[in-house]
């Protein structure tokens, strides 16, 4: 294929570069058999509990849960160490995510390869920012590869230490990259702003690669770029059904209700594994 010399690689995160199923399908059943022992409570309690929760809070990646349930009364009466039951509920959240969370195979290949080209790896995430910013330690990526990331603001309760507002308002999430807050979740994000570029000059320079039609594809057709659809981060079905326990109707809707309608004349690839990216852009 004749592709233009690029600029930038926009890469999506969750599903594209690590599986965020895999990993999600581990934890959440995870945290709810420690609130299970815990309380004493049955399992549909406490999955029904945590899936208001999610929805309250908009996202399934708010770290809050287990203050915000006693902010609700569901501990009253019950003995037990909130303190102790927050450590074992991140416990049992890192556990389960050390264990199932991984870069797939070749990613890793592919972003010292762009880096060498000197093409600019940048992240664009609908995550919260510390989740994601967390989940790039935890892997030991390679943080000279990317050039910065933007992701959404972290959703954070009042009763939340001040010091964690400050810090991640700021951007400040210790990695080595500066990270962004965005505005608009995909594919509705304002690339010009983000990637501070013309847009008459993203058809020549600008890929974007991610698992998602809706979204991911969605933005690389609206921006005429060539958009690379992650085939393999097609999630596990079985997978999805565990982690949809814990989703509200609402989050349900709202991941139902973005249009997948992708422009035919879009410029649109699907790619089986990330080592066919290369060739892809020439770079064999």
């Amino acid at each position: 294929m004749n592709q233009p010399k690029i600029s930038t690689i926009v890469w999506d995160l969750d599903n594209t570069v690590w599986d965020w199923v895999a990993y999600a399908a581990e934890t959440y059943p995870a945290m709810r058999a420690v609130l299970m022992r815990a309380t004493g409570s049955s399992r549909e309690r406490i999955t029904k509990l945590m899936q208001n929760y999610y929805g309250r809070a908009e996202t399934m990646e708010s770290s809050w849960l287990v203050q915000d349930l006693d902010r609700q009364g569901v501990f009253r009466g019950i003995d037990l160490d909130r303190a102790q039951l927050i450590s074992n509920v991140r416990e049992a959240f890192h556990t389960s995510r050390n264990r199932s969370l991984e870069l797939y195979e070749g990613i890793d290949a592919v972003l010292h390869l762009a880096y060498e080209q000197g093409i600019n790896n940048i992240i664009l995430s609908d995550a919260p920012a510390c989740h994601a910013a967390s989940r790039i330690k935890h892997l030991d990526v390679e943080q000279d590869y990317f050039l910065e990331m933007h992701a959404m603001k972290d959703s954070l309760p009042e009763e939340v230490p001040g010091d964690f507002h400050e810090k991640f308002d700021g951007g400040l999430y210790g990695i080595q990259f500066p990270v962004y807050h965005l505005d608009r979740e995909k594919p509705h994000t304002d690339l010009e702003n983000v990637l501070n570029l013309p847009r008459e000059r993203f058809p020549k320079e600008v890929v974007i690669v991610g698992d998602s039609p809706s979204k991911d594809m969605q933005l690389a057709a609206r921006y005429g770029c060539l958009g690379i659809h992650a085939l393999w981060g097609r999630p596990d079905p079985a997978k999805i059904r565990t982690i949809s326990e814990f989703a509200s109707p609402s989050l349900l809707a709202k991941n139902s209700s973005v249009t997948t309608d992708i422009p035919a004349s879009a410029r649109i690839i699907g790619v089986e594994h990330p080592t066919q990216i290369p060739a892809l852009l020439g770079w064999e």
